[in-house]
């Protein structure tokens, strides 16, 4: 039996999320030129906004809450920061197309769109969501979710190298 630490579960969940929104392995250090991901406790609103100060200058961020006691994402929050104005989206959910492809990130509040990760691995924003239906709309969810265990569990099993920077031992 192969045993982590909640740590370097969190990140194989996060390469995994890295995975999804460029709809390729090996893409992951790439991405984090542009988008960051970022792993820790669940945090409230206040909390969000003292990371993101704190941490979020150059470029768009995903905050992954990660449950240490379930071992498991329990939600997303995508932090923005556009002409010295912060933007925090809690609740997001990673959706998944059919055909499989790059993951969207939808937020929690209706109306605002969805977030994709462009060939140019540059976060572009969709004022359409790419669901038209409550049933494609779930079924998406569940292949995110479905996805994002099933890379975990290969990065596990193949015994997949971390190098965990200080700072995501710290974080998380």
């Amino acid at each position: 039996m192969i045993e982590l630490t909640a740590q370097q579960l969190a990140a194989h969940y996060m390469a995994a999320t890295a995975q999804l929104l460029t709809g390729e392995p090996g893409r992951e250090m790439d991405l984090d030129r542009t988008v960051a991901i970022s792993f820790g406790a669940p945090k409230s609103t206040s909390d969000l906004l003292s990371f993101a100060l704190q941490h979020v200058v150059d470029r768009p961020c995903m905050y992954l809450a990660f449950d240490i006691k379930r071992m498991a994402i329990d939600h997303v929050a995508l932090i923005l920061v556009h002409q010295h104005k912060l933007t925090i989206f809690e609740g997001c959910g990673l959706w998944l197309p059919k055909n499989g492809g790059r993951a969207s990130l939808i937020p929690g509040t209706k109306g605002l769109g969805a977030y994709r990760v462009g060939s140019d691995l540059i976060l572009q924003h969709d004022r359409q969501l790419p669901f038209r239906s409550r049933k494609t709309h779930i079924e998406g969810f569940g292949r995110a979710d479905d996805r994002i265990h099933s890379i975990v569990s290969a990065r596990v099993l193949s015994g997949v190298e971390l190098n965990l920077p200080e700072e995501i031992q710290l974080a998380a």
